[in-house]
């Protein structure tokens, strides 16, 4: 191959890359998708499965909120009763078993957080001290 061809090729590759490069722009524009920083996937999902275990804790709370109203309108009539107090039991097992749900993806979700930022989750010694109200020094063992 002559030196004149390689150039050329180079130079083709080149205006490829950039044609390509200005398509992207083009549908992106400049800044990009701006679909904001990545993250990391078993942060997601923790962070995912809190946002039901939330919303599944309010929807216990308005269960319990619709229990009382149901044994408020009893006046008495022994099946209504007890099919409130089944719904108020029932809902209070299940609030337990969602903060006991919460408290576990908390604890995975920090671990994996210390993972993620690659420090160590269990720091038994941590010294810090302060000259005013700045830290002016961490010392971590």
């Amino acid at each position: 191959m002559f030196p004149a061809q390689i150039l050329a090729e180079k130079t083709g590759q080149e205006q490829l890359q950039q044609g390509v490069y200005g398509q992207f722009d083009a549908l992106t524009g400049q800044g990009g998708a701006n679909l904001g920083t990545a993250i990391d996937p078993r942060q997601a999902i923790t962070s995912y499965v809190q946002t039901l275990l939330q919303t599944a804790s309010v929807l216990c709370i308005l269960l319990i909120v619709y229990s009382g109203y149901m044994l408020f309108i009893a006046r008495g009539d022994e099946s209504k009763v007890d099919n409130a107090k089944k719904t108020l039991r029932y809902t209070i097992v299940g609030l337990c078993i969602i903060l006991a749900s919460y408290s576990i993806t908390l604890i995975a979700s920090r671990i994996i957080d210390a993972s993620v930022q690659g420090e160590d989750y269990r720091r038994e010694e941590a010294h810090i001290r302060f000259e005013g109200l700045t830290p002016t020094e961490v010392q971590i063992r």
